[in-house]
């Protein structure tokens, strides 16, 4: 693809991405993907909870949607964009790693998070295996077996009650952090344990998680039982592409957008995890169908006044 001849860049070849461009694509404009590095998922060894697609591998559920974009006039370039500025003829310029630039009237931002995993040894390693975030995505697999919350604060108090759900044997390792009272005592009826000791570490197999050890005092230990430990981790922006083109970042580190992806910067659409809202393989696929859709329809309003 010559690169004057682009409408909208994609940046990012996840599920929003790619969904944002086959929308685009399929009204016929002229859309290039700039893909860079492993998806968020890439150490899960499948996808759920994707409608038609539950359980495929994360790599395959990407290779289909790029060979489903074939038909279309969009093209994917495996190369990280590293500058995005409004250029003087109001279009947007676009820099890639390897020093190309490319001038387009739209931009889709599908750029993802990072995942700030507590520093607890074995943790990283057991990620999407053992390890997970969301029981959506990953509970059905463990569910039953004897679980943990790892976390504090609301979002952790929430994902201790979805995770209750799963197994009648969970744990909330709270790293110390307080409890109300009633809320403990409301959980504890339920058959949910608190543990407010440091989790010195996780231990795990091929086939999963195997056990948590916690910190009793300066040389003690205890080894808690756990097939499946779901975290609560901090999240960052993976890419400062939205905040060179001047989008807000809200209190919760997205990139500020309304429900149909639109930022505050005209031309710049967000969809996936660095958007607002749920994370998962199917709303980042309808955030970026939705997004694609929306930023169509600006340029159909600037190429057809009425």
């Amino acid at each position: 693809m010559e690169l004057e001849s682009v409408d909208v860049l994609v940046v990012g070849g996840g599920p929003a991405g790619l969904s944002a461009a086959l929308t685009l694509g399929r009204v016929r404009r002229r859309v290039l993907v700039a893909s860079d590095g492993p998806p968020r998922n890439a150490t899960s060894p499948a996808a759920h909870n994707v409608f038609t697609r539950d359980g495929t591998a994360p790599a395959e559920l990407l290779r289909i949607g790029r060979d489903q974009l074939a038909p279309y006039d969009v093209h994917v370039r495996e190369e990280r964009v590293v500058d995005a500025r409004r250029a003087d003829d109001g279009r947007f310029a676009a820099t890639f790693a390897g020093g190309d630039t490319v001038s387009v009237r739209g931009i889709v931002l599908a750029t993802g998070v990072r995942d700030l995993l507590p520093d607890v040894p074995g943790l990283a390693e057991a990620w999407g295996t053992g390890v997970f975030h969301c029981p959506y995505c990953h509970g059905w697999e463990v569910a039953g077996r004897p679980l943990g919350v790892m976390g504090a604060g609301d979002h952790a108090l929430h994902l201790v009650r979805l995770v209750r759900g799963l197994s009648d044997d969970v744990v909330w390792f709270t790293g110390g952090a307080e409890v109300d009272a009633g809320v403990a005592e409301s959980l504890e009826r339920s058959g949910i344990r608190i543990r407010p000791e440091p989790v010195a570490s996780v231990q795990a197999s091929d086939e999963g998680l195997r056990s948590v050890t916690l910190a009793r005092g300066a040389d003690g230990h205890e080894v808690v039982s756990r097939g499946g430990l779901f975290v609560v981790a901090p999240q960052e922006l993976a890419s400062d592409l939205g905040e060179r083109l001047g989008c807000p970042v809200t209190e919760s580190g997205r990139l500020e957008a309304d429900p149909t992806g639109r930022t505050p910067v005209a031309g710049v659409f967000v969809a996936g995890d660095a958007a607002p809202g749920m994370q998962s393989i199917p709303f980042a696929m309808m955030g970026g169908s939705v997004a694609g859709a929306m930023l169509n329809h600006d340029l159909i309003v600037e190429d057809v006044p009425v």
